[in-house]
């Protein structure tokens, strides 16, 4: 198997780049996060870690919170693939992937033009991850 070498890794910031996609960046987790009335403070800390990443400003991240309707696009399939990316693992932070995200999630690539099926592919890549460090957490006797 070829190597990946770390200067090819993809940072968030190289594709969530303007102004308009950290918004819809943000918008799109705020949206999944509140999809099952049930908002956690694991998804609130990821949201603004999050939006400290992508070097959101405070304005953007008061746009992204308070402009209804959440409507969200993004311009590239590598915007929207990676927010979908990041949703998902949100998602998983408090151990419980709901109907109500899960139906979120779906909506969301709906509107952004992603094929089910590679939304199915990113669950199950997530999931793996999950108890990839669930399962190392165990060993090093974290939980």
């Amino acid at each position: 198997m070829e190597q990946i070498k770390q200067e090819k890794l993809l940072e968030i910031r190289d594709v969530i780049k303007t102004e308009e996609s950290r918004i819809n960046y943000l918008r799109g987790l705020i949206r999944i996060a509140e999809s099952d009335k049930n908002k956690t403070s694991a998804e609130e800390g990821y949201i603004y870690r999050m939006a400290e990443i992508v070097g959101a400003s405070y304005t953007e991240i008061w746009q992204a919170e308070n402009e209804y309707p959440l409507s969200i696009q993004f311009v590239t399939k590598q915007e929207k693939m990676l927010f979908l990316m990041q949703a998902l693992y949100m998602c998983w932070l408090d151990d419980d992937y709901s109907n109500a995200e899960r139906e979120e999630i779906i909506a969301i690539g709906d509107e952004l033009g992603v094929d089910p099926s590679e939304i199915d592919e990113i669950e199950s890549w997530i999931k793996r991850g999950i108890d990839w460090l669930k399962t190392g957490a165990s060993l090093l006797e974290l939980e």
